[in-house]
Protein backbone atom coordinates (compact mmCIF):
# COMPACT_ATOMS: atom_id res chain seq x y z
CA UNK A 1 0.00 0.00 0.00
CA UNK A 2 2.84 2.41 0.91
CA UNK A 3 4.54 1.57 -2.39
CA UNK A 4 1.35 2.43 -4.35
CA UNK A 5 0.98 5.75 -2.51
CA UNK A 6 4.63 6.59 -3.20
CA UNK A 7 4.18 5.93 -6.94
CA UNK A 8 0.99 8.03 -7.05
CA UNK A 9 2.70 10.92 -5.27
CA UNK A 10 5.64 10.74 -7.67
CA UNK A 11 3.32 10.81 -10.70
CA UNK A 12 1.41 13.78 -9.23
CA UNK A 13 4.65 15.72 -8.74
CA UNK A 14 5.73 14.96 -12.32
CA UNK A 15 2.37 16.13 -13.71
CA UNK A 16 2.42 19.34 -11.66
CA UNK A 17 6.00 20.10 -12.74
CA UNK A 18 5.07 19.50 -16.39
CA UNK A 19 2.15 21.96 -16.17
CA UNK A 20 4.28 24.64 -14.53
CA UNK A 21 7.24 24.28 -16.88
CA UNK A 22 6.01 24.42 -20.49
CA UNK A 23 8.54 23.55 -23.16
CA UNK A 24 10.39 26.38 -24.84
CA UNK A 25 10.56 26.21 -28.64
CA UNK A 26 13.95 26.20 -30.30
CA UNK A 27 14.83 29.79 -31.08
CA UNK A 28 16.05 28.95 -34.58
CA UNK A 29 12.44 28.38 -35.68
CA UNK A 30 11.72 32.07 -35.28
CA UNK A 31 14.41 33.60 -37.47
CA UNK A 32 13.02 35.89 -40.16
CA UNK A 33 11.21 39.05 -41.12
CA UNK A 34 7.46 39.74 -41.19
CA UNK A 35 5.39 42.66 -42.47
CA UNK A 36 1.95 44.27 -42.18
CA UNK A 37 1.00 46.87 -44.78
CA UNK A 38 -2.07 48.99 -45.46
CA UNK A 39 -2.69 51.87 -47.84
CA UNK A 40 -3.83 55.16 -46.30
CA UNK A 41 -5.65 57.39 -48.75
CA UNK A 42 -4.16 57.68 -52.23
CA UNK A 43 -0.50 58.11 -51.30
CA UNK A 44 -0.19 57.27 -47.59
CA UNK A 45 0.84 54.07 -45.83
CA UNK A 46 0.59 52.25 -42.51
CA UNK A 47 3.36 49.65 -42.10
CA UNK A 48 4.65 47.38 -39.34
CA UNK A 49 7.77 45.25 -39.71
CA UNK A 50 8.97 42.53 -37.34
CA UNK A 51 12.53 41.19 -37.25
CA UNK A 52 13.38 38.10 -35.18
CA UNK A 53 16.86 36.61 -34.71
CA UNK A 54 18.07 33.45 -32.98
CA UNK A 55 20.22 34.21 -29.94
CA UNK A 56 20.71 30.83 -28.35
CA UNK A 57 17.79 29.95 -26.09
CA UNK A 58 16.26 33.37 -26.63
CA UNK A 59 14.95 35.30 -29.62
CA UNK A 60 15.73 38.94 -30.21
CA UNK A 61 12.79 40.78 -31.74
CA UNK A 62 12.48 44.26 -33.14
CA UNK A 63 9.05 45.59 -34.11
CA UNK A 64 8.86 48.88 -35.97
CA UNK A 65 5.82 50.96 -36.98
CA UNK A 66 5.73 53.66 -39.65
CA UNK A 67 2.77 55.82 -40.67
CA UNK A 68 2.86 58.45 -43.39
CA UNK A 69 0.06 60.56 -44.86
CA UNK A 70 1.17 63.26 -47.33
CA UNK A 71 -0.23 66.75 -46.79
CA UNK A 72 -3.66 66.90 -48.49
CA UNK A 73 -2.89 63.37 -49.78
CA UNK A 74 -1.21 64.89 -52.85
CA UNK A 75 1.34 63.27 -55.16
CA UNK A 76 3.78 66.18 -54.88
CA UNK A 77 3.80 65.96 -51.09
CA UNK A 78 4.28 62.18 -51.29
CA UNK A 79 7.33 62.66 -53.49
CA UNK A 80 8.76 65.34 -51.17
CA UNK A 81 7.94 63.40 -48.00
CA UNK A 82 5.87 66.33 -46.77
CA UNK A 83 3.04 65.39 -44.42
CA UNK A 84 2.12 63.57 -41.23
CA UNK A 85 4.83 61.11 -40.16
CA UNK A 86 4.54 58.79 -37.16
CA UNK A 87 6.95 56.04 -36.09
CA UNK A 88 7.86 53.85 -33.14
CA UNK A 89 9.99 50.84 -32.27
CA UNK A 90 9.94 48.23 -29.49
CA UNK A 91 12.63 45.59 -29.05
CA UNK A 92 14.14 43.03 -26.68
CA UNK A 93 14.84 39.35 -25.99
CA UNK A 94 12.01 36.84 -25.47
CA UNK A 95 11.35 33.13 -25.10
CA UNK A 96 8.58 31.33 -26.99
CA UNK A 97 6.50 28.73 -25.18
CA UNK A 98 5.25 25.43 -26.59
CA UNK A 99 2.27 27.20 -28.18
CA UNK A 100 4.48 29.54 -30.17
CA UNK A 101 3.76 32.60 -28.05
CA UNK A 102 6.11 35.14 -26.51
CA UNK A 103 5.55 38.30 -24.47
CA UNK A 104 7.80 41.36 -24.42
CA UNK A 105 7.39 44.06 -21.78
CA UNK A 106 8.86 47.31 -23.02
CA UNK A 107 9.26 50.79 -21.60
CA UNK A 108 10.96 53.91 -22.94
CA UNK A 109 10.08 57.65 -22.99
CA UNK A 110 7.34 57.01 -25.58
CA UNK A 111 6.06 53.49 -24.82
CA UNK A 112 5.02 51.60 -21.72
CA UNK A 113 3.30 48.35 -22.54
CA UNK A 114 3.36 44.76 -23.63
CA UNK A 115 3.88 43.15 -27.04
CA UNK A 116 2.44 39.65 -27.49
CA UNK A 117 3.72 37.65 -30.45
CA UNK A 118 1.75 34.58 -31.56
CA UNK A 119 3.06 32.36 -34.36
CA UNK A 120 0.49 31.33 -36.98
CA UNK A 121 0.54 28.84 -39.84
CA UNK A 122 0.91 31.54 -42.48
CA UNK A 123 2.42 34.38 -40.46
CA UNK A 124 2.53 36.08 -37.07
CA UNK A 125 -0.10 37.86 -34.99
CA UNK A 126 1.14 40.68 -32.78
CA UNK A 127 -0.83 42.57 -30.13
CA UNK A 128 0.41 45.75 -28.50
CA UNK A 129 -1.20 47.11 -25.34
CA UNK A 130 0.43 50.28 -24.10
CA UNK A 131 -0.10 53.63 -22.40
CA UNK A 132 1.85 55.89 -24.76
CA UNK A 133 -0.06 58.52 -26.71
CA UNK A 134 2.60 60.56 -28.54
CA UNK A 135 3.46 60.48 -32.24
CA UNK A 136 6.31 58.12 -31.33
CA UNK A 137 4.10 55.62 -29.45
CA UNK A 138 3.35 52.19 -30.90
CA UNK A 139 -0.36 51.92 -31.86
CA UNK A 140 -2.58 49.69 -29.71
CA UNK A 141 -4.20 46.80 -31.55
CA UNK A 142 -3.74 43.37 -33.10
CA UNK A 143 -2.06 42.95 -36.48
CA UNK A 144 -1.41 40.00 -38.77
CA UNK A 145 2.05 40.03 -40.36
CA UNK A 146 3.20 37.97 -43.35
CA UNK A 147 6.62 36.31 -43.45
CA UNK A 148 9.27 37.50 -45.87
CA UNK A 149 10.38 34.88 -48.38
CA UNK A 150 14.07 34.63 -49.19
CA UNK A 151 14.39 34.56 -52.97
CA UNK A 152 17.34 34.50 -55.31
CA UNK A 153 18.32 37.58 -57.29
CA UNK A 154 17.16 35.81 -60.44
CA UNK A 155 13.70 35.06 -59.01
CA UNK A 156 13.27 38.61 -57.70
CA UNK A 157 14.24 39.94 -61.13
CA UNK A 158 11.73 37.60 -62.80
CA UNK A 159 8.92 38.83 -60.54
CA UNK A 160 9.96 42.42 -61.21
CA UNK A 161 9.71 41.79 -64.96
CA UNK A 162 6.25 40.26 -64.48
CA UNK A 163 4.97 43.39 -62.73
CA UNK A 164 6.77 45.67 -65.19
CA UNK A 165 4.36 44.46 -67.86
CA UNK A 166 1.74 46.58 -66.08
CA UNK A 167 3.83 49.50 -64.87
CA UNK A 168 5.30 50.08 -68.34
CA UNK A 169 1.73 50.97 -69.38
CA UNK A 170 1.67 53.58 -66.58
CA UNK A 171 -1.14 51.72 -64.82
CA UNK A 172 -1.43 52.91 -61.22
CA UNK A 173 -4.07 50.52 -59.89
CA UNK A 174 -5.29 47.11 -61.01
CA UNK A 175 -7.43 44.33 -59.52
CA UNK A 176 -8.02 41.33 -61.76
CA UNK A 177 -11.32 40.50 -60.02
CA UNK A 178 -12.68 43.97 -60.88
CA UNK A 179 -11.14 44.37 -64.34
CA UNK A 180 -13.54 45.33 -67.13
CA UNK A 181 -13.43 44.11 -70.73
CA UNK A 182 -11.92 47.49 -71.63
CA UNK A 183 -9.13 47.00 -69.08
CA UNK A 184 -8.30 43.52 -70.34
CA UNK A 185 -8.45 44.39 -74.04
CA UNK A 186 -6.36 47.49 -73.38
CA UNK A 187 -3.68 45.39 -71.70
CA UNK A 188 -3.76 42.65 -74.34
CA UNK A 189 -3.26 45.14 -77.17
CA UNK A 190 -0.77 47.53 -75.54
CA UNK A 191 1.39 44.76 -74.05
CA UNK A 192 1.91 43.27 -77.50
CA UNK A 193 2.32 46.69 -79.10
CA UNK A 194 5.28 47.38 -76.77
CA UNK A 195 6.85 43.93 -76.47
CA UNK A 196 5.81 41.83 -79.47
CA UNK A 197 5.24 44.35 -82.24
CA UNK A 198 7.02 42.46 -85.03
CA UNK A 199 5.29 39.14 -84.33
CA UNK A 200 1.73 40.28 -83.51
CA UNK A 201 1.07 43.69 -85.12
CA UNK A 202 0.44 44.41 -88.81
CA UNK A 203 -0.53 47.55 -90.70
CA UNK A 204 -3.74 48.13 -92.67
CA UNK A 205 -4.34 49.94 -95.94
CA UNK A 206 -5.92 52.90 -94.14
CA UNK A 207 -2.89 53.44 -91.87
CA UNK A 208 -4.23 51.74 -88.77
CA UNK A 209 -2.76 48.81 -86.85
CA UNK A 210 -4.21 45.32 -86.41
CA UNK A 211 -3.67 42.61 -83.78
CA UNK A 212 -5.33 39.15 -83.97
CA UNK A 213 -7.57 38.21 -81.07
CA UNK A 214 -5.45 35.11 -80.37
CA UNK A 215 -2.51 37.33 -79.35
CA UNK A 216 -4.74 39.21 -76.89
CA UNK A 217 -6.06 35.94 -75.45
CA UNK A 218 -2.57 34.50 -75.00
CA UNK A 219 -1.34 37.55 -73.09
CA UNK A 220 -4.35 37.59 -70.74
CA UNK A 221 -3.88 33.89 -70.02
CA UNK A 222 -0.15 34.28 -69.42
CA UNK A 223 -0.27 37.26 -67.06
CA UNK A 224 -3.69 36.93 -65.37
CA UNK A 225 -4.68 33.27 -65.96
CA UNK A 226 -7.86 34.48 -67.70
CA UNK A 227 -9.41 32.55 -70.59
CA UNK A 228 -10.74 35.63 -72.33
CA UNK A 229 -13.41 35.28 -75.04
CA UNK A 230 -15.53 38.43 -74.52
CA UNK A 231 -14.21 40.19 -77.60
CA UNK A 232 -15.96 43.45 -78.46
CA UNK A 233 -15.33 46.98 -79.65
CA UNK A 234 -14.35 49.29 -76.80
CA UNK A 235 -12.96 52.81 -76.55
CA UNK A 236 -9.79 52.97 -78.67
CA UNK A 237 -10.15 49.49 -80.19
CA UNK A 238 -12.43 48.34 -83.01
CA UNK A 239 -13.18 44.61 -83.08
CA UNK A 240 -13.81 43.16 -86.56
CA UNK A 241 -14.38 39.52 -85.65
CA UNK A 242 -10.76 38.51 -86.19
CA UNK A 243 -8.96 41.00 -84.00
CA UNK A 244 -8.60 44.66 -83.10
CA UNK A 245 -7.95 47.75 -85.21
CA UNK A 246 -6.30 50.63 -83.36
CA UNK A 247 -3.93 53.57 -83.64
CA UNK A 248 -0.36 53.57 -82.36
CA UNK A 249 0.72 54.95 -78.98
CA UNK A 250 3.66 56.70 -77.39
CA UNK A 251 4.14 55.12 -73.95
CA UNK A 252 7.54 56.56 -73.05
CA UNK A 253 9.06 57.03 -70.53
CA UNK A 254 8.72 53.47 -69.23
CA UNK A 255 8.59 52.47 -65.55
CA UNK A 256 9.96 49.08 -64.49
CA UNK A 257 9.76 47.40 -61.06
CA UNK A 258 12.64 46.55 -58.75
CA UNK A 259 11.54 44.08 -56.07
CA UNK A 260 12.47 44.91 -52.47
CA UNK A 261 10.60 42.21 -50.56
CA UNK A 262 8.31 39.22 -51.12
CA UNK A 263 5.94 38.03 -48.36
CA UNK A 264 4.00 34.77 -48.03
CA UNK A 265 0.19 35.16 -47.92
CA UNK A 266 -0.50 31.41 -48.01
CA UNK A 267 -2.42 29.38 -50.62
CA UNK A 268 0.18 30.12 -53.28
CA UNK A 269 -0.20 33.91 -53.00
CA UNK A 270 2.62 36.32 -52.24
CA UNK A 271 2.73 40.05 -51.59
CA UNK A 272 5.40 42.00 -53.44
CA UNK A 273 6.89 45.28 -52.25
CA UNK A 274 9.01 47.23 -54.72
CA UNK A 275 10.05 50.50 -56.30
CA UNK A 276 10.09 51.90 -59.83
CA UNK A 277 13.12 52.62 -61.99
CA UNK A 278 13.82 53.82 -65.52
CA UNK A 279 15.21 50.87 -67.58
CA UNK A 280 16.83 53.34 -69.97
CA UNK A 281 18.74 54.93 -67.07
CA UNK A 282 19.05 52.41 -64.18
CA UNK A 283 21.83 54.45 -62.55
CA UNK A 284 19.36 57.26 -61.82
CA UNK A 285 18.02 55.22 -58.89
CA UNK A 286 14.53 54.17 -57.81
CA UNK A 287 11.39 56.15 -57.09
CA UNK A 288 7.79 55.60 -56.00
CA UNK A 289 6.31 52.54 -54.29
CA UNK A 290 4.81 49.38 -55.75
CA UNK A 291 2.55 46.96 -53.84
CA UNK A 292 1.25 43.87 -55.62
CA UNK A 293 -0.22 40.42 -55.01
CA UNK A 294 0.70 37.58 -57.34
CA UNK A 295 -0.32 33.91 -57.26
CA UNK A 296 1.11 30.63 -58.44
CA UNK A 297 -0.62 29.16 -61.50
CA UNK A 298 1.19 25.95 -62.31
CA UNK A 299 4.88 26.75 -62.70
CA UNK A 300 4.43 30.51 -63.10
CA UNK A 301 3.09 33.51 -61.20
CA UNK A 302 0.12 35.57 -62.40
CA UNK A 303 -0.91 39.07 -61.30
CA UNK A 304 -3.87 39.55 -58.95
CA UNK A 305 -3.55 43.18 -57.80
CA UNK A 306 -1.22 46.13 -58.31
CA UNK A 307 -0.94 49.55 -56.63
CA UNK A 308 1.60 52.15 -57.74
CA UNK A 309 2.37 55.35 -55.85
CA UNK A 310 4.57 57.67 -57.84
Amino acid sequence: MKRILTILCTLTIILLWTEKAPAVHAAAKYDGKWRYYQDVGQYGLDEITLLMENRGKQVYLECQWEYFLPLYDLRENFQNRNGKVRSSIVYGNVQFNSKGQAVLKFKDPYNNGQLTVQMQKNGVNITWKGQGSSEYSFPNGTYNLNKKINTSAAESKSIGILLSNLTELHWKQFNVSKASSLDLIDFGVLHNFINNFETTITGTSDGRLFIPKAAVEQSLLKYFNINFRSHQSVTGYEYNGKGYLFDGYNVYPIDYVKVKGIYDLGSGKVEVNGELYDPNDPSSGTYGRVEAVIQKAGSRYVIKTLMVKN
